[in-house]
């Protein structure tokens, strides 16, 4: 019975593991500020906050252990360098001990390959995380600003067209929700005074680690699907001299049989 609740407990705290909800909010106003939000908890990634430097970080013995973690750390990559280069080097001399060519991938190989990866996982990677991700647009702010009125007048106008269209493809393909609900939450305003335009965005965007799960799954099937593209051989020509299977040294013998039968009755003529 202990084993069956040990079993469902687990089972219970996968289940709220991937149903949790990551919320990354973006606020740039004076500053760019990105929050990330787990249940109450929030850590900030940009900027980092600076902590007040503390007196054991300048003693003797934390310079003396900083210098030698950087140096444990700089023997550790050279080594990963030269196993790295020592195995490319066996392998290279395997393939030229076997008489056979490494296979390369031409110039139309990877071309083809990028597009089948666009189009096998990209595409269908975007297609569900559209669904998937979640946008809360709080406050979208943007007043145009250059110092020159005839120039701050036509920028005004591209940066209003621009941001028709990015709210229509995005209410089309996106899952957007306006919370405030008011008209002011995406404006665009002109200011011929000013010498410097200036933005205002505060977004939210949610998505659940099973989502993000899903989404792996989908690239996993699509890159299964794909053709596959394996690097071919590059055969040489036989009548290459060049070529390891007819060498530039080696000569074939020429048979002089049949023009000695043809020479014998001149010669016996000439006897006579």
């Amino acid at each position: 019975m202990t084993a069956l609740y040990i079993i469902l407990g687990i089972a219970a705290f996968i289940t709220l593991l991937v149903l949790l909800r990551i919320t990354l909010i973006l606020d740039a106003e004076e500053a760019l500020t990105l929050t990330v939000k787990v249940l109450c908890f929030r850590f900030r990634l940009l900027p980092k906050r600076k902590r007040p430097p503390k007196y054991r970080q300048f003693r003797i013995k934390a310079f003396r252990r900083r210098r030698l973690k950087e140096e444990e750390r700089h023997r550790k990559k050279e080594l990963a360098r030269a196993a790295a280069s020592e195995k490319k080097e066996k392998k290279a001399e395997a393939v030229k001990a076997a008489g056979k060519e490494e296979p390369k991938r031409t110039l139309k190989d990877n071309v083809a390959f990028g597009i089948d990866l666009v189009k096998y996982v990209v595409w269908r990677v975007l297609k569900a995380f559209g669904k998937r991700l979640r946008v809360d647009i709080h406050r979208i702010d943007i007043t145009v600003a250059t110092g020159d009125a005839a120039k701050t007048a036509i920028t005004f106008g591209y940066v209003c067209q621009s941001v028709a269209y990015l709210k229509e493809l995005l209410d089309r393909y996106l899952n957007i929700r306006y919370p405030q609900k008011r008209r002011e939450t995406i404006a665009v305003r002109v200011d011929y005074l000013a010498e410097k335009s200036t933005f205002k965005v505060h977004m939210a965007f949610h998505i659940r680690v099973w989502h993000v799960i899903s989404l792996g799954w989908v690239a996993l099937k699509g890159y299964l699907a794909m053709p596959k593209h394996e690097p071919k051989v590059l055969k040489k020509d036989p009548s290459d001299p060049s070529s390891p299977d007819t060498p530039s040294e080696q000569k074939t013998p020429i048979d002089n049989s049949q023009n000695k039968k043809e020479k014998a009755p001149e010669q016996a003529g000439k006897e006579v």
